[in-house]
Parts: structure tokens; C-alpha cells; sequence
């Protein structure tokens, strides 16, 4: 597998556009084999997911869930983006964690009582399944005009979220304890 940093030099960058270079990881048995830093070529729209997915990229790691609602909403959206480009992405935020899943399924662990919040990034996506949470789905239609999924909980430490076509962000906010 081959892991991106979006760094300033050796730290993780706070903004994925405007990093100065990227890190990459080739891994073989839960390892770290190879370590490479390449320059950003630039932010252009668009331009970044396409070149670290022809560099490899599976999986993706910034910081910067940004503060602004805008900033989140555009990260929420590149991360649906990178999903659709067959890379994994994973946002982390102060509490929470986004995740994106595009005609696939993911595992989600956290404690019971967890929330989750699943909404469709494309116009429908079908065939979505839950199990493991308080309010389950099987085969389900979720579109982006109707927040269905919003406020679900886990009822066991380990959830999956599973869509068969269509593109699904899953929020999930750890309760403070």
C-alpha cells in the first residue's frame, strides 16, 4: 500500500492545497519500506487527487479540517472526490471523524452510544446497508436532498457501512466520556 503526507517538510501539512510536498510510504506487511518527498506541483482545481492517485496514492493524510464551515464543506467534498478515485480518505477533526465510501463498504469502531451521521454525496446512492448501529438500513435509497441517515448510534463496538452504488460520507463524533 502506498501512503501520502501532505507535509511542510517533515510535518503534516495544515492545508492539503498549499503543502509544500508530499511523503510518500510504500508499506508490505504492515511495514514502512520505501519513504519518498516530492514537491506539490501546484493547486489547481482538481489537479492534486488525480496526481497522487497516478502516483499510487491508496491512502491520503492531511491535517486542516478547517475552521470555517466553507473549508469543511470543500474538505467533505474532496474527500467524496478522492473516494470515487478509488483512494481512502479519512478526515479527523477535533472529536470526529469523516469518512468517504464509494460502491464499497467501511468498518466504523467506536463505543456503544457513539454517534454516526451517514449522508449520500451523490444525487442517490443505493443499496445501503448498516449494521452494528441503533437504527439499521438493508438495501436502502439515501439521496443528498433528505438528511435520513443524520444522529445514528452504535450498538456494538464495531459498525459497517455499506453502499452498493453511490457515494456515502460517514461522520462520526466520539462522545466525551
Amino acid at each position: 500500500m502506498k501512503i501520502a503526507v501532505a507535509a511542510m517538510g517533515i510535518q503534516v501539512a495544515g492545508h492539503f492545497g498549499h503543502c509544500e510536498n508530499f511523503i510518500f510510504f510504500d508499506t508490505a506487511d504492515d511495514k514502512i519500506v520505501a519513504v519518498n518527498s516530492v514537491p506539490n506541483p501546484g493547486h489547481r482545481p482538481g489537479f492534486l487527487p488525480n496526481f497522487l492517485a497516478d502516483n499510487g496514492a491508496q491512502v491520503i493524510i492531511y491535517g486542516g479540517m478547517g475552521g470555517r464551515p466553507d473549508h469543511s464543506a470543500a474538505n467533505y467534498a474532496l474527500c467524496a472526490s478522492l473516494s470515487r478515485d478509488g483512494i481512502h480518505c479519512s478526515l479527523f477533526g477535533d472529536g470526529y471523524e469523516v469518512t468517504a465510501v464509494t460502491n464499497g463498504k467501511t468498518e466504523l469502531h467506536g463505543s456503544v452510544g457513539d454517534t454516526v451521521s451517514v449522508f449520500s454525496f451523490t444525487e442517490e446512492s443505493i443499496g445501503v446497508t448498516y449494521t452494528g448501529l441503533k437504527y439499521s438500513l438493508n438495501g436502502a435509497v439515501l439521496d443528498c436532498f433528505f438528511a435520513l441517515g443524520v444522529s445514528n448510534e452504535f450498538s456494538e463496538e464495531q459498525a459497517t457501512v455499506e453502499v452498493k452504488n453511490g457515494t456515502l460520507l460517514v461522520m462520526r463524533e466520539r462522545k466525551s466520556r
